[in-house]
């Protein structure tokens, strides 16, 4: 966990000694009571026992939808109670987990009801239930599973904590017909796109949308950043003013693998993700905007400093840009040959004249000394594929065909299909580029009539295709990494 993480363990230490203070004995009363005011029952056996007498009887529930990644929360209360409260629904912002939209949807309730009424909930979640005694321990410190929603688990310690009578947090069976639990949970449904707030934003999201609304002052860039990295209703964002959003929102760019390859990437690489795509990322460029640099060149070639050049064409990062090319197409090529027929040949990252054709090889002539990312053969269709890989700026509009067109004409290319023709009469020769934006952006059509001319199964391309988009953001993620580095030595050595 980071600084910020352990700072909130420190302050939850804060709120929760407090009940040790007040309860009779410094220690656990049993296992299921923590301090004075708050019971958990925590199994079935135990829920039995509980008594609502004439406290205000309430249920939660969180869901999370898996083919969005999309989270929604609610609470209902029982229609016998003596104080009335409205039920509430709404959508959790976050990285999708089942215990984020749990918390969530307790933090809302306690705020829903007042701290001097007597309070018993519903739970079918046990994970927060034992995160909530747990963390009341003078030994807790954060388990690794639920350090990324902290913010939320904190607001949870403190509601409970405000509450000046007695609460009870019990745990019931999901889906086992008890009534409340079941209106909890149709009430916990993700709402519908707009019709419902976004809450519970990490701090980190909920600073790059107050960054984001001063720097584009676009109307919806809340909704915007929170949906972006998700591919959902892409369609409606197209109308932006903004320069991201006309760029990025373009149809068929590869927007519905991001959920998925997203919940793959660490939780920095997402942070950072989110960066680039909310248009925030601190370069140089972005830094003079908001008026706390002087300059926009990069401090180790002197260019324009943006994302792109950052992770794509600095000349001092010359080795770390091949080897983030290398790594990603590696792994892709991996992918890739598993599911070619059985009668082809394939060879990987090899120069044109080593390749294993001995009749071809002998009529290369200067097409030989060319290295084609991939050469698949098909003898049985008759067909050499040349495959190619190359990563660029994914900004505009047009930076992938441009940078698909500038592949197609490299002379090397057009020697090395010109001598494959000659040598092997009657055969076809493709040239297959695959060109992945950095921001893990592609063209969808392009990519799916290669997979289709490559003759691989249609169903697997969506893997391949999060894999790109994964990759895309790891190696650009070490590519930062390295140029943060070389800048570090270089302010040593002007030291």
């Amino acid at each position: 966990a980071g600084p910020r993480d352990w700072e909130r363990s420190r302050r939850i230490k804060e709120l929760t000694r407090g009940w040790y203070a007040k309860a009779t004995e410094q220690e656990w009363v049993d296992d299921n009571e923590v301090g004075e005011r708050v019971l958990l029952f925590v199994s079935e056996v135990e829920a039995k026992e509980w008594e609502g007498g004439g406290a205000t009887l309430a249920a939660t529930d969180g869901s999370v939808e898996t083919n969005t990644g999309r989270m929604g929360a609610g609470y209902v209360f029982s229609d016998l109670n003596s104080h009335h409260h409205e039920p509430g629904n709404f959508e959790v912002g976050g990285e999708p987990a089942s215990l984020r939209a749990e918390a969530a949807a307790l933090v809302a309730l306690l705020e829903e009801v007042p701290t001097d009424e007597e309070l018993v909930v519903l739970i079918d979640s046990l994970g927060l239930l034992q995160i909530i005694r747990n963390w009341t321990r003078f030994d807790f410190s954060p388990h690794r599973e639920v350090q990324e929603h902290l913010d939320v688990i904190e607001q949870v310690m403190a509601r409970l904590w405000e509450r000046t009578v007695k609460t009870t947090l019990v745990k019931v069976k999901s889906h086992s017909g008890i009534p409340l639990n079941e209106l909890a949970d149709e009430q916990a449904q993700v709402p519908e796109e707009g019709t419902a707030p976004v809450r519970f934003l990490p701090p980190e999201e909920e600073e790059l949308i107050r960054v984001g609304e001063e720097q584009m002052g676009a109307k919806q860039v809340r909704l915007e950043i929170e949906r972006r990295v998700r591919g959902i209703k892409w369609e409606e964002l197209k109308t932006q003013e903004t320069v991201t959003a006309k760029t990025l929102f373009t149809e068929g760019r590869g927007q519905q693998y991001f959920h998925r390859a997203r919940t793959r990437l660490s939780h920095k690489c997402k942070r950072r993700m989110l960066q680039v795509l909310g248009g925030v990322f601190p370069c140089n460029m972005w830094r003079k905007r908001i008026n706390v640099c002087e300059h926009e060149a990069c401090v180790l070639c002197g260019k324009r400093d943006t994302y792109s050049h950052r992770v794509c064409s600095c000349s001092q990062m010359h080795d770390a840009i091949t080897a983030g090319h290398d790594v990603a197409w590696k792994s892709l090529y991996e992918l890739m040959i598993k599911h070619l027929p059985d009668n082809v040949n394939h060879w990987f990252d090899t120069t044109l004249s080593k390749v294993p054709m001995r009749d071809v090889v002998c009529q290369l002539g200067n097409a030989g000394k060319y290295k084609p990312d991939g050469v698949v053969e098909s003898p049985h269709n008759q067909i050499i594929y040349l495959l190619e890989f190359t990563r660029t700026t994914d900004l505009w509009e047009n930076s992938l065909d441009r940078a698909s067109i500038r592949k197609r004409y490299k002379e090397g290319y057009k020697l090395m299909i010109e001598a494959l023709r000659r040598a092997r009469p009657g055969w076809k020769v493709h040239l297959v580029t695959f060109v992945l934006g950095d921001r893990g952006f592609f063209d969808e059509e392009r990519w799916e009539a290669n997979w289709k001319l490559l003759k691989l199964p249609e169903k697997e391309i969506k893997h391949f295709a999060t894999l790109a988009v994964q990759l895309a953001h790891e190696v650009a993620d070490d590519i930062l990494q390295a140029y943060n580095g070389a800048v570090a030595a270089q302010n040593a050595r002007t030291e």
